[in-house]
Protein backbone atom coordinates (compact mmCIF):
# COMPACT_ATOMS: atom_id res chain seq x y z
CA UNK A 1 0.00 0.00 0.00
CA UNK A 2 1.24 3.23 -0.83
CA UNK A 3 2.19 5.95 2.08
CA UNK A 4 0.05 8.47 3.40
CA UNK A 5 2.81 10.94 1.53
CA UNK A 6 2.18 9.37 -1.47
CA UNK A 7 -1.52 9.26 -1.57
CA UNK A 8 -1.75 13.04 -0.82
CA UNK A 9 0.80 13.84 -3.60
CA UNK A 10 -1.45 11.92 -6.20
CA UNK A 11 -4.60 13.76 -4.93
CA UNK A 12 -2.80 17.36 -5.30
CA UNK A 13 -1.97 16.42 -8.41
CA UNK A 14 -5.02 15.26 -9.68
CA UNK A 15 -6.61 18.52 -8.29
CA UNK A 16 -4.55 20.67 -9.92
CA UNK A 17 -4.67 18.76 -13.40
CA UNK A 18 -8.85 19.19 -13.02
CA UNK A 19 -8.43 22.31 -12.17
CA UNK A 20 -5.98 22.98 -14.91
CA UNK A 21 -8.50 21.29 -17.53
CA UNK A 22 -11.79 22.96 -16.50
CA UNK A 23 -9.81 26.49 -16.41
CA UNK A 24 -10.14 26.16 -20.20
CA UNK A 25 -11.81 28.13 -22.58
CA UNK A 26 -14.36 25.00 -22.99
CA UNK A 27 -15.34 25.14 -19.59
CA UNK A 28 -16.15 28.50 -19.42
CA UNK A 29 -19.82 29.93 -19.97
CA UNK A 30 -20.85 32.64 -22.29
CA UNK A 31 -18.07 32.08 -25.05
CA UNK A 32 -19.25 31.52 -28.60
CA UNK A 33 -17.18 29.29 -30.85
CA UNK A 34 -17.43 28.36 -34.47
CA UNK A 35 -20.12 25.68 -35.44
CA UNK A 36 -18.53 22.16 -35.64
CA UNK A 37 -16.60 21.00 -38.95
CA UNK A 38 -14.98 17.82 -40.59
CA UNK A 39 -11.40 18.28 -42.05
CA UNK A 40 -11.35 18.11 -45.83
CA UNK A 41 -7.81 16.04 -45.43
CA UNK A 42 -6.22 14.99 -42.97
CA UNK A 43 -3.01 12.43 -42.95
CA UNK A 44 0.13 11.14 -41.51
CA UNK A 45 3.44 13.42 -42.83
CA UNK A 46 6.13 11.41 -42.49
CA UNK A 47 9.07 13.41 -40.53
CA UNK A 48 11.58 10.31 -40.39
CA UNK A 49 12.22 6.65 -41.04
CA UNK A 50 10.32 6.19 -37.96
CA UNK A 51 8.08 8.94 -37.07
CA UNK A 52 5.02 10.38 -38.37
CA UNK A 53 2.91 13.40 -37.91
CA UNK A 54 -1.24 13.93 -37.60
CA UNK A 55 -2.14 16.91 -39.48
CA UNK A 56 -6.05 17.96 -40.42
CA UNK A 57 -6.94 20.60 -42.65
CA UNK A 58 -10.39 22.29 -42.12
CA UNK A 59 -12.07 25.43 -42.87
CA UNK A 60 -11.64 27.42 -46.29
CA UNK A 61 -8.52 25.44 -48.85
CA UNK A 62 -8.26 28.91 -50.12
CA UNK A 63 -8.38 31.08 -47.12
CA UNK A 64 -5.78 32.55 -44.94
CA UNK A 65 -3.81 29.95 -43.52
CA UNK A 66 -3.80 29.52 -39.15
CA UNK A 67 -0.99 26.64 -37.74
CA UNK A 68 -2.79 25.94 -34.72
CA UNK A 69 -0.54 25.61 -31.66
CA UNK A 70 -1.33 24.12 -28.83
CA UNK A 71 -0.56 22.85 -25.69
CA UNK A 72 3.20 20.80 -25.63
CA UNK A 73 4.80 18.66 -26.46
CA UNK A 74 2.91 15.52 -26.96
CA UNK A 75 -0.37 17.57 -27.19
CA UNK A 76 -2.91 15.84 -29.91
CA UNK A 77 -5.01 18.31 -31.64
CA UNK A 78 -9.11 18.04 -30.82
CA UNK A 79 -12.17 18.49 -32.98
CA UNK A 80 -13.12 21.14 -30.61
CA UNK A 81 -9.86 23.12 -31.73
CA UNK A 82 -11.43 23.57 -35.11
CA UNK A 83 -13.73 26.13 -33.61
CA UNK A 84 -11.63 29.16 -32.70
CA UNK A 85 -11.37 30.35 -36.14
CA UNK A 86 -13.65 31.37 -38.88
CA UNK A 87 -13.96 28.56 -41.10
CA UNK A 88 -15.15 30.74 -44.04
CA UNK A 89 -12.30 32.60 -43.94
CA UNK A 90 -9.27 30.55 -42.87
CA UNK A 91 -7.21 27.47 -43.71
CA UNK A 92 -7.00 25.80 -40.33
CA UNK A 93 -4.22 23.67 -40.01
CA UNK A 94 -4.02 21.37 -36.83
CA UNK A 95 -1.56 18.67 -35.92
CA UNK A 96 -0.15 16.46 -33.02
CA UNK A 97 3.08 17.11 -31.68
CA UNK A 98 3.96 13.81 -30.80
Amino acid sequence: MKSKTELLSLTIFLVSMWVTVCSNVYCQEGIELWPSIEPFESGYLEVSNIHKLYYELCGNPKGKPVFVLHGGPGGECTPGMRRFFNPEKFLIVLHDQR
